[in-house]
């Protein structure tokens, strides 16, 4: 191992000087020429200037073979740097790259190849690269590499925060062909895998946009309560604006020309202030004129409506009963009954409550 060290330098800079100015008087006969003269200034100052950038890394260890070290003498791994003077708080102080290994079989082994780490008060935060493998098996397909943030621990299973990237396998849309994965707290929150899918929450998603949840319930009343949000912000509580979720498909006959057909809204159910009560329109687009100023043209109807009471309307943006219908009914069959309503009010048996004390 080569270890340069600041004594044996200082020392190397005084024998130095010493040839330089035997040399120069060795002729006394003999005078120099100018140029000789600052020549060999030059040649002095440029060896100085050489061991003293040597002296500033003294601390350096290149081995003819094992762990190489720069800012310290004392390699933790096969690559170590450790900076010499401290520029602030914020800097990264050690990089470690550690030696060549094999993968192992099982799910979740792991190498450790290099990593920064910043010692923050008692901690050591790590920002850490290495092979990983997600499922158990003896061929790459599997694997890839885990771009994480850790605190203390020398590798951990991403419970901080981690991106992975790397090949995809069996349980993830068929063999190879990559598989990228976005996660916190060693789990994965979002995922996309070698057919496009893209998951959240799951890492097997079955179609283009796959999301899981642990549900919503139906007696929450949250500010948010929901498993997929569309939020919009027209800027007030405009009842002719909301957030929408629109189905577009081709206009054309070859595939072409895509348009938006179908489309959910939610606008305001009133015009007051601090208040959440909601209307939902559920209309298709077609050629008419919808009495908005824009004449016959592509207009999204507003064909089935449930307002903040609950009312629902067909062909009607303001329904005033439970069900209202602006249009023509054709059903093959309509049943009225008086079953689970409260008529019974109306039956001679029924005792009614006395007027006084309804007035009470």
């Amino acid at each position: 191992m080569i270890l340069l060290n600041k004594n044996l330098l200082c020392l190397a800079e005084f024998i130095l000087i010493i040839i330089i100015d035997i040399y120069i008087r060795a002729d006394s006969n003999y005078t120099y020429p100018l140029f000789n003269l600052l020549f060999m200034k030059k040649l002095y100052l440029t060896i100085l200037t050489g061991f003293s950038v040597l002296s500033a890394f003294a601390q350096n260890s290149f081995p003819t073979s094992g762990p190489v070290a720069i800012g310290t003498s004392d390699p933790k791994s096969y690559l170590s740097l450790t900076p010499v003077l401290s520029i602030g708080t914020n800097i990264a102080s050690v990089f470690t790259a550690g030696e060549h290994g094999v993968l192992g079989n099982g799910a979740g082994s792991y190498l450790y190849p290099f990593e920064f780490q910043h010692t923050n008060y008692a901690n050591v935060d790590r920002l850490q690269i290495a092979p990983y493998r997600r499922i158990a098996g003896t061929s790459w397909e599997g694997t890839g590499y885990r771009l994480q943030f850790a605190v203390d621990n020398s590798f951990t299973d991403g419970t901080k925060a981690f991106v992975e990237m790397g090949a995809s396998d069996a349980s993830v849309n068929g063999t190879g062909g990559g598989f990228i994965s976005l996660g916190t707290e060693g789990l994965d929150r979002l995922v996309v895998t070698k057919a496009g899918y893209v998951g959240i929450g799951t890492a097997l998603p079955e179609a283009q946009v796959h999301v899981l949840a642990a549900g919503s319930s139906l007696s929450d009343n949250a500010i948010y309560n929901g498993d997929l949000i569309v939020e919009a912000r027209p800027g007030n509580r405009n009842a002719n604006a909301g957030a929408s979720l629109e189905f577009v498909i081709p206009a054309n006959t070859d595939g072409n020309n895509p348009w938006g057909q179908g489309r959910i809204i939610t606008v305001p159910g009133n015009n007051l202030s601090s208040s959440a009560t909601g209307k939902m329109v559920l209309g298709t687009r077609r050629l008419f004129d919808k009495s908005n100023g824009l004449g016959i043209n592509w207009n999204y109807g507003d064909d089935i409506v449930i307002d903040g009471s609950g009312r629902v309307g067909i062909g009607t943006l303001n329904p005033t009963e439970a069900l209202a219908v602006n249009g023509t009914i054709h059903s093959k069959s309509v049943r009225v009954d008086n079953e689970n309503w409260p008529d019974y009010v109306f039956e001679k048996k029924y005792n009614l409550m006395p007027l006084g004390n309804l007035e009470k």
